[in-house]
């Protein structure tokens, strides 16, 4: 079972890579929903295809995959929203 709730932005890969790298060690362990206790396992990047691509976290529990888009856990965890943090580094 996997629970899905990703309204994905849409970036170049260049930008992907980046927040994978700026997030990863920030979420990695911590909660993807505050009302459980689902650990963050990984940080993914998804090819959309048209060379856009989208980042999510996913975490189990329960025996269900959940995956959140970067946006929504990043806000959750009150870290800089990624299109700002982008745009501070030089968007490509």
């Amino acid at each position: 079972m996997e629970i899905h709730n990703v309204m994905a932005e849409a970036y170049s890969k260049s930008d992907a890579d980046k927040l994978v790298a700026f997030y990863a060690p920030l979420l990695i362990g911590e909660s993807i929903v505050s009302s459980t206790n689902a650990a963050i396992k990984t940080i993914t990047i998804e090819d959309m295809g048209s060379g856009k691509f989208r980042v999510y976290a996913e975490a189990n529990f329960n025996g269900a995959t959940i995956i959140r888009s970067i946006e929504k856990v990043a806000a959750d965890h009150s870290l800089m929203n990624p299109n700002n943090l982008l745009g501070s580094q030089g968007q490509n």
